[in-house]
């Protein structure tokens, strides 16, 4: 069967009918897959492959279920609490940082990738105050696991632990830093999920710990995402070294690059000047509430495009669902949507993403505060007047967009956190 015939939900959807997994999960506690039952589907690297729970098919999330690799061409899937929530994101206050003068390439202006990314880290010292010592930077890249056992939860059952043996599975580290005392394995997502799998810590550290080969240092581990403009480190610490699930926050910090003109409220008074907008007619008004999320997707688009079906895939959303977040950059004209059905990235998005992460708010800002409705909300929260903004958003949208009965209160709702982010921005929140 051809690759392009089916997405990863429907190939699981097939496979859990045509193998009876679900049933044998029941029955055994677990399932083994190799590569060959899974390629007959779709290429394997696409149909394991979830950092989120959120990205799992429905089948695996519906079900509480996971799947991990435990070799090289070989995986299981059971109940597993495989994934861990990231906890305390915007609470924490933002420090700041600043590249060296003289590196031209780690000025905001030139990253362009992940590795770039950890390098401006790197060489602002952020890492280094962060772990409490000086630190290198070494990129270990992808490689296999040694032999190893661990025991993780059960999702349906509060007291039950599995027991899984790993040998040779395939595993990629973005960077490890070393200091005098301790090794540092780093995981760096360009987004921010709401959890993350566990495995993407756990395989490397335990494989590293069992290894004997790193004498008496310490091994840490670190979850870094980056969204918006704000990197968050979260260092985690696995409480039982063999257990899975036993990771513990031990510490999180907020880094945002220290820019001569960072974004403002002066630039959101700026925006409100502007002239407004015709929205797009062949576009819904806004389903999406939330900007970040809508960012991220942004962040995530490559030249190729995606489909409605896909960034739902993505961003862990039903199908029917799938189109929100694309529709909601359609109406900003960060994206356009082909006769193949695939959204693209403007010229105006293209640029912003190249910019710094103050010029990209400040053309968020334009574009948003552009359209009626949502200038409308934005006046009312800055002059604490928002029911009758409410009023007027609604007027507005009855008018200009034809909506009408409670779908008309489900888009103010959703406008509302976009503006009230846009605000967050500019007050360095």
């Amino acid at each position: 069967m051809a690759e392009e015939s089916l997405n990863t939900a429907r190939s699981w959807e097939r496979l859990f009918q045509e193998l009876d997994i679900l049933e044998k999960v029941e029955e055994r506690g677990n399932f083994f897959i190799d590569a060959k039952k899974i390629h007959a589907y779709r290429e394997p690297r696409l149909m394991t492959k979830f950092d989120e729970s959120e990205a799992l098919p429905a089948n695996f999330r519906q079900n509480g279920l996971a799947i991990l690799p435990v070799s090289r061409n070989e995986w299981t899937i059971g109940p597993y609490r495989a994934y861990q929530k990231l906890e305390s994101r915007s609470l924490v206050p933002l420090s700041y940082f600043e590249p060296p003068e003289d590196c031209l390439l780690l000025k905001e202006e030139n990253i362009r990738t992940e590795d770039q990314r950890l390098s401006q880290l790197f060489a602002s010292g952020v890492f280094s105050r962060f772990l409490g010592e000086d630190v290198r930077y070494v990129n270990p890249g992808r490689f296999g696991t040694g032999g190893f056992s661990c025991l993780i939860g059960d999702t349906w059952e509060k007291d039950v632990l599995h027991e899984i043996h790993v040998q040779g599975a395939q595993m990629e580290i973005d960077a490890a830093l070393e200091g005098p005392s301790s090794i540092t394995l780093v995981e760096a997502k360009g987004f921010c999920p709401r959890d993350f799998l566990v495995r993407q810590l756990y395989y490397p550290y335990l494989s590293y710990r069992t290894g004997g080969t790193l004498g008496k240092k310490r091994i840490r581990t670190l979850y870094i995402t980056y969204l918006s403009g704000v990197y968050q480190l979260w260092e985690y610490e696995f409480a039982d070294p063999y257990r899975y699930d036993s990771l513990v926050l031990r510490k999180t910090e907020r880094w945002r690059l220290r820019e001569e003109r960072p974004f403002s409220m002066a630039d959101i008074k700026d925006a409100l000047s502007l002239p407004l907008r015709e929205p797009p007619r062949s576009v819904p008004f806004l389903q999406a509430d939330d900007l970040d999320l809508a960012l991220d997707l942004l962040q995530r688009i490559g030249e190729g495009g995606m489909t409605a079906e896909q960034a739902a895939e993505r961003l862990g959303y039903v199908s029917r669902q799938g189109g929100y977040y694309p529709n909601a950059l359609r109406l900003l004209s960060f994206l356009e949507k082909g006769e193949d059905g695939r959204f693209r990235l403007t010229s105006e998005a293209r640029r912003l993403l190249r910019a710094s992460p103050a010029e990209l708010w400040r053309g968020v800002a334009r574009r948003v505060l552009a359209l009626e409705p949502f200038r409308t909300l934005m006046i009312g929260i800055l002059n604490r007047e928002e029911e009758e903004a409410r009023e007027k958003a609604r007027r507005i949208l009855i008018k200009d967009h034809r909506l009408s009965g409670s779908t008309i209160g489900r888009r103010i709702q959703s406008s509302l956190p976009w503006c009230r982010r846009l605000l967050k921005a500019a007050t360095g929140a």
